[in-house]
């Protein structure tokens, strides 16, 4: 009988030390997930993307080469206050060029392509500036740290401060560190394959 019960005991004591085990791995992970620099990819949803509506207002932004466009088949075009309106993310970073912490308020790159109607398997992304600079970018590492800015702690950012809407990136992936990808007065956007 005490043989029984000391089983018993051992066997419950067991199953109470796997339980505290499972409990305390899904609190650590959770901890380790909070833990971790943010992302600016969306989460992985199958959800159709909002398309951006036809421009209303004087168009900032030209993107070609997508899917479905909003002035013809293959070009959307985004006037600033929708691109502002559509701004989900705010991130405070170290800017390259000032040298300083500075907050930018914007649309992820990964949503915007989305919205635009990019193809998901597109590798390369050509961004074009007012000066006529243009840099050629993995798709991939725009969708997972690129941030299409249209604010520069709080304030719209004006042509002669690199704006209205320029890239800025999160993390410090190789697109990342090289500041001439961080391209300023951004006008036009190629979707490339």
């Amino acid at each position: 009988m005490n043989r029984l019960v000391l089983m018993s005991t051992l066997v419950a004591a067991i199953l109470v030390a796997a339980v505290v085990a499972v409990m305390y791995s899904s609190s650590g992970a959770d901890r380790t997930k909070s833990a971790e620099e943010p992302s600016l990819a969306a989460p992985k949803a199958t959800a159709a993307a909002k398309p951006f509506p036809a421009p209303k207002g004087e168009p900032v932004l030209r993107m070609e080469g997508v899917a479905r466009g909003n002035v013809s088949a293959h070009v959307t075009e985004v006037d600033f206050a929708t691109l502002d309106q559509a701004a989900s993310k705010e991130i405070t970073i170290r800017e390259p060029f000032i040298k300083r912490q500075m907050t930018f308020n914007g649309i992820p790159m990964d949503e915007l392509l989305r919205r635009a109607g990019a193809d998901p398997a597109t590798r390369t992304v050509r961004l074009h500036a007012l000066d006529d600079y243009h840099v050629d970018l993995p798709t991939a590492d725009l969708r997972s740290a690129g941030l299409l800015a249209t604010r520069a702690d709080g304030q719209k950012m004006a042509i002669a401060k690199g704006g209205p809407i320029r890239l800025v990136f999160t993390g410090d992936g190789k697109t990342a560190r090289d500041s001439d990808n961080w391209i300023w007065s951004v006008n036009s956007i190629r979707v490339k394959r």
